[in-house]
């Protein structure tokens, strides 16, 4: 057991020289009750109320001192008590202990009450992130371009396609289970590293014009495919350890933010790169990766280890890849909204689709089909910069129910038109949507999930959604084929239609688990079962 010692810091009245006030062994500094025999990890708390942890600092009144045991001149009633509870483990100065680890807030990890603006470790990993998302996204663009370009063959820059997005199908769950159980600094660092050096492989073996080109880009881009979600997925778990929770809504936002602006950006850099230079992409993602590196390796990973605390209950470690997916089984909410942003993802690929077919049938411009891809991007920027003050008043069920109905008109309004201006307000309206709902579920499964098995729920809610894409550019193929592009626009606003029916229903009667979410009755009436 590990013994503790407290270091009165009090500015009042000079003390006799040499002595300090005798402490109760049954008592804390604060009048708690807490002696100085307890666990390091324990907290106490004061006659306030507020909790100081591990080198935590009491902001309470003056504990009552007997009068046997007085020293000095009495304190006055405006003196407070600024005692430091000090641990083995934690310096004199107030620093941080190497080593240890736990999300933001947890004991021995006081955070400040800065913007977020002004936190320093969230800037550095969203700055980083944005500039890696810009040159991987690029080179994304570039490489069915450079494959078809070197061997001609279509059916070569498909598998270079399919290799890229096979990774966010079978390495959801390693990728969570690693988040939750290694520093997620380092994991970060590692995807870094093993990005860039397999980019920088891809340009040599480019360069060098060797016969085995194709089988060694399909590799490489599933390697590299594979060190994104590893990224991915450790970082949204970093999230929780850099910023406060009344930080989470505009922290996810500008995330949200970041990855529709990097998207629409990526397709314009990757094109104009690729045609001023061929391996030009190529090498502005490798420098993308050196940047996030560098900046990777600036921010402070102490506060990025696996949570482990024996003092709370949700503390089980996690016994294998089944864990996240069973957990967010029986969480009803996070479990309909994970299906059902699956099934509209693959309704979302099938309207892509139409609309290529459609503006080819129609002999529209190139520059039309563009702008019309983008407004979905352009509608999920506006929709992430309001999603923070949205979250913050409205309950996310109440928000993901009336995206299903926006969805289902936006559908609509594809069918009963071929008009590319009403089509591009449509499909802005169904980017918009979807950043909104996807902040309001993502910061209810951030708070909702033990932090133990934030990187596996994380991980495990990704498998559906990311699955439809592939999924959905088959189905449309199909159904184009088969039904023509009127029929199947109509089928696809019926679909949408009935998903937002069934939705509704199913979330009539689930309730939220989360303390922060805001309150409100349920979507049947009654009042009987509050929201969290």
């Amino acid at each position: 057991m590990t013994h503790w010692a407290y270091r009165p810091t009090h500015r009042g009245p000079a003390r006799s020289a040499g002595r300090r006030p005798a402490q109760r062994p049954d008592q804390g500094p604060c009048g708690s009750g807490r002696g100085p025999l307890q666990s390091p990890t324990a907290r106490h708390r004061n006659g306030t109320g507020r909790v100081a942890g591990m080198g935590g600092v009491c902001d309470g009144p003056p504990a009552p001192v007997p009068p046997s045991e007085a020293v000095g001149p009495p304190r006055t009633s405006r003196t407070r008590c600024r005692t430091v509870c000090v641990d083995p483990r934690v310096r004199p100065s107030g620093q941080r202990p190497a080593g240890a680890g736990g999300p933001a807030g947890h004991a021995g990890w006081p955070m400040r009450a800065v913007s977020v603006w002004r936190n320093r470790d969230f800037m550095l990993l969203w700055l980083g992130n944005g500039t890696s998302l810009l040159g991987t996204n690029s080179a994304r663009i570039a490489y069915p371009l450079l494959t078809l370009a070197l061997t001609g063959s279509p059916v070569a820059a498909g598998w270079v396609t399919f290799a890229g997005a096979l990774p966010n199908i079978l390495v959801q769950l390693p990728a969570g289970l690693n988040a939750d159980t290694r520093n997620r600094r380092r994991t970060m660092a590692i995807c870094q590293v093993g990005g860039l050096a397999t980019a920088a492989v891809l340009v040599t073996l480019g360069m060098l014009d060797v016969t085995w080109f194709l089988p060694a880009v399909v590799t490489l881009v599933f390697v590299e495919g594979c060190f994104f979600v590893f990224f991915q997925l450790a970082e949204t778990a970093a999230i929780r350890d850099v910023v406060q929770e009344d930080q989470r809504p505009t922290a996810l936002s500008l995330y949200e933010a970041q990855s529709h602006a990097t998207g629409l950006l990526a397709r314009a850099v990757g094109v104009v790169l690729y045609g001023v230079m061929r391996w030009l992409p190529f090498l502005a993602n490798l420098g993308s990766y050196a940047v996030a590196t560098l900046t990777l390796s600036m921010v402070d990973g102490r506060r990025m280890n696996p949570v482990d605390d024996p003092d709370t209950e949700d503390s089980t470690p996690p016994r294998g890849l089944r864990q996240g997916v069973t957990w967010l089984w029986h969480e009803p909410f996070l479990r309909i909204t994970n299906f059902l942003f699956g099934a509209t993802n693959v309704l979302w690929q099938c309207i892509i689709l139409l609309f290529i077919v459609s503006s080819t049938q129609d002999d529209q411009p190139a520059w039309v089909l563009g702008l019309l891809l983008s407004s979905s991007g352009i509608g999920g920027l506006v929709g992430a910069t309001v999603a923070s003050h949205v979250a913050n008043s409205v309950s996310p069920r109440r928000i993901f129910v009336l995206a299903l109905w926006g969805w289902a008109l936006c559908a609509t309004a594809v069918a009963a038109t071929h008009h590319p201006a009403v089509q591009g307000i449509a499909w802005f309206g169904v980017g918009g949507i979807g950043a909104l709902s996807g902040v309001a579920v993502g910061l209810y499964r951030v708070d909702a999930t033990p932090p133990q098995l934030l990187g596996q729920v994380t991980g495990a809610s990704g498998i559906l959604p990311n699955g439809a894409v592939p999924l959905g550019g088959l189905l449309a193929g199909y159904l184009l084929a088969a039904l023509g592009s009127t029929t199947t626009a109509w089928a696809l606003a019926g679909v949408m239609l009935a998903l937002a029916v069934t939705g509704t229903a199913l979330l009539a009667s689930t309730s939220l688990s989360s303390t922060r979410s805001p309150k409100e009755e349920p979507l049947d009436g009654s009042r009987s079962t509050p929201l969290g």
